[in-house]
C-alpha cells in the first residue's frame, strides 16, 4: 500500500483546474475576451492560459525515442510474424529487418 501524501499548508497549488474549464477559457479568449478576464472567470492562471493558446512548452518530456512510431510497428509485425512461424530470430535478423 502506497503512502498518502499530504500537502503542506501554504504550498503552491499545482493545476487546480480541469481540462474542460481550460478549453472553455481558451474559447472565451479566442472570441475576444482578455486573458485576465477569462483566467479570473475560470480560476486558471492567466500565464497558463497564454501559454496554451500560444502553444508554448509543447516539446515532449524525456529522452527522444530511437524509432519512429511506424518503424516500431514494423518491428513488432516482424517479431509477431516470426513467432507465428515458430522461427527464432537472432539480433542480426532483427537488424536486417529494420
Amino acid at each position: 500500500m502506497g503512502r498518502i501524501y499530504k500537502k503542506r499548508v501554504g504550498s503552491r497549488p499545482y493545476k487546480n483546474y480541469n481540462d474542460e474549464s481550460l478549453e472553455r477559457a481558451m474559447q472565451l479568449v479566442r472570441n475576444g475576451s482578455s486573458y485576465r478576464e477569462a483566467a479570473a472567470k475560470f480560476g486558471i492562471p492567466w500565464k497558463t492560459l497564454w501559454n496554451k493558446i500560444k502553444a508554448k512548452h509543447t516539446n515532449s518530456v524525456g529522452i527522444p525515442t530511437l524509432l519512429t512510431e511506424l518503424e516500431e510497428r514494423h518491428f513488432v509485425d516482424v517479431l509477431l510474424t516470426a513467432a507465428e512461424f515458430g522461427s527464432p530470430l537472432t539480433a542480426f535478423d532483427l537488424l536486417l529487418s529494420s
